[in-house]
């Protein structure tokens, strides 16, 4: 069975360590910060036996938050809050590919589209169709544009 830790910081995921054993998990997941219990710290962290056996019981796809920050009493800190998910077995658990960033090119194609439609007070639908269509000839080169205004679709 393996785990992976997910850090958030003001709800929002920021990284994970992912393929982790329990032991590794929670070594890496409770900062020496939360385990040192000093004066004034909103760390709050669960103790090692007591995750383990927790991390242990939890169903795949389960988390268990292991660290995290109580809220301040001014808006101006961060809260941050540390969880760990349990992997279902068998599954690889792979961080999900970058979403890829369009090409200049590409937005000023979308932008002049838009005008387009604007000045010719063309429909949303020819205009999303029209976008798509880009995209696609920008993926696949050997594909062609299908000249007809009605098509929805390259072939290729």
């Amino acid at each position: 069975m393996s785990y992976n830790i997910q850090f958030y910081v003001n709800g929002y995921l920021t990284s994970r360590v992912e393929g982790l054993s329990p032991n590794e998990a929670y070594t890496q997941a409770v900062s020496g910060e939360a385990l040192n219990q000093i004066p004034g710290s909103r760390w709050n962290a669960m103790l090692r036996v007591p995750a383990l056996e927790r991390l242990d019981a939890l169903l795949a796809g389960e988390t268990l938050r292991v660290c995290w920050q109580s809220p301040p009493e001014n808006s101006w800190s961060d809260t941050e809050h540390v969880l760990i998910v349990k992997n279902p077995v068998g599954i690889n658990m792979q961080t999900p590919p970058p979403t890829p960033i369009l090409p200049h090119n590409l937005i000023t194609d979308i932008q002049s589209l838009i005008n387009n439609m604007i000045i010719n007070q063309d429909n949303q639908q020819n205009l999303i169709n029209n976008i798509r269509n880009r995209i696609i000839l920008m993926n696949n080169p050997n594909a062609t544009y299908n000249n007809n205004p009605n098509a929805t679709n390259l072939r290729g």
